[in-house]
């Protein structure tokens, strides 16, 4: 029935029997119900919770729908049919559709970064596919990365794409950052003329010298400043100098002619050096260590000494710099020059 009424039924069997009954029919409204557009969507998105059903309260429904959410990354890109259904008081139920596209992410690649230096300039960022996009990361900005900012270590860079319809997409690569190397030449000092010093700023995989010099170690001869390069296995760089005075140093003897020699090595020392007296033995020694100012660094009293057997003395604790020996027996004194690096 379309309509709300009493309907009757009048039968006749084969022996003209005849019979007539009544029934009263209600017929009620199906719901009024709508169903707002869906926005786009992109097929790496989170669940879509459905809205937009009107009266509130009824159900979606689709393949890929569940308990009211639509799931773009199951349906892949595409359009997909959305329904909507509401049952009313009086048990009617009407339902619509509507369409929801799902536009495909954008596939989004970015190069592996190079290792910087913490003393290598800024670094405009780059390798990032398809162009366009924004780098973000740790000590980045406007594309801009830092290193003397960030510090030694390891910093993520992520680079983030949005393509025409509004989808995003990112991928992230690690940017390492190493330390430079520390040469060390030691302080400025004085050297004597007559002994070697040699300068060494330790040990990396390449050196230049402000004299053109690319070996490791250089010996100091000449006053000024001198200074170098060295890079390290990371194909880092850095620069120390040192100011070189000369001096002459002359060595101060009264044991000439007495028969024996007398030598301090290794010189330059840096801990111990070594007394070493050939050709006879020696009693009751006095060793004292002035600096170029006349200060005593260092005394001691030694009651034998056997030629050709060398005495360490210990030089640690003492800084850096030109210094003289005195050594004193009852036969005389002579005084010589050693350096401490």
């Amino acid at each position: 029935p379309s309509y709300t009424g009493t309907y009757m039924v009048t039968v006749v069997d084969n022996n003209g029997c005849f019979d007539t009954d009544s029934v009263n029919v209600t017929v009620n409204q199906l719901p009024s119900v709508s169903l707002g557009t869906f926005s786009k969507t992109c097929d790496n998105s989170t669940l879509v919770t459905l809205t937009g059903g009107i009266p509130t309260g009824g159900t979606y429904s689709s393949p890929f729908v569940n308990n009211g959410q639509f799931n773009p990354t199951t349906s892949g890109t595409g359009s997909f049919n959305i329904f909507y259904a509401y049952t009313n008081a009086q048990g009617c139920t009407d339902s619509i559709g509507q369409p929801i596209t799902v536009a495909p992410a954008p596939t989004v690649t970015l190069t592996p970064f190079n290792d910087l230096c913490i003393n290598s300039g800024s670094l405009a960022l780059g390798g990032g596919i398809p162009a366009g996009g924004i780098y973000s990361g740790s000590n980045v900005s406007a594309g801009t990365f830092h290193p003397n900012i960030a510090g030694v270590g390891i910093t993520t860079i992520t680079y983030s794409y949005t393509n025409a319809d509004g989808c995003s997409n990112s991928t992230s690569e690690d940017l390492n950052v190493n330390d430079v190397p520390h040469p060390d030449l030691g302080k400025d000092t004085t050297v004597c003329l007559n002994i070697p010093y040699d300068l060494s700023p330790g040990t990396y995989t390449s050196y230049l010298w402000s004299t053109g010099a690319t070996i490791p170690t250089i010996i100091a001869n000449t006053a000024g400043n001198v200074a170098v390069t060295v890079t390290d296995a990371n194909t880092c760089s850095n620069s120390d100098d040192i100011n070189i005075v000369v001096d002459k140093c002359p060595s101060v003897s009264e044991l000439a002619g007495e028969g024996f020699e007398i030598s301090y090595y290794p010189n330059p020392a840096s801990d111990l050096v070594n007394l070493e007296i050939s050709g006879r033995d020696l009693k009751d020694v006095d060793i004292q260590i002035t600096n170029l100012n006349g200060s005593v660094v260092y005394q001691n009293n030694i009651s034998n000494i056997n030629h050709g057997i060398a005495i360490p003395i210990d030089i640690t604790g003492i800084s850096q710099g030109v210094y003289f020996i005195r050594l004193q027996t009852q036969k005389g004194t002579r005084v010589d020059c050693i350096t401490v690096n």
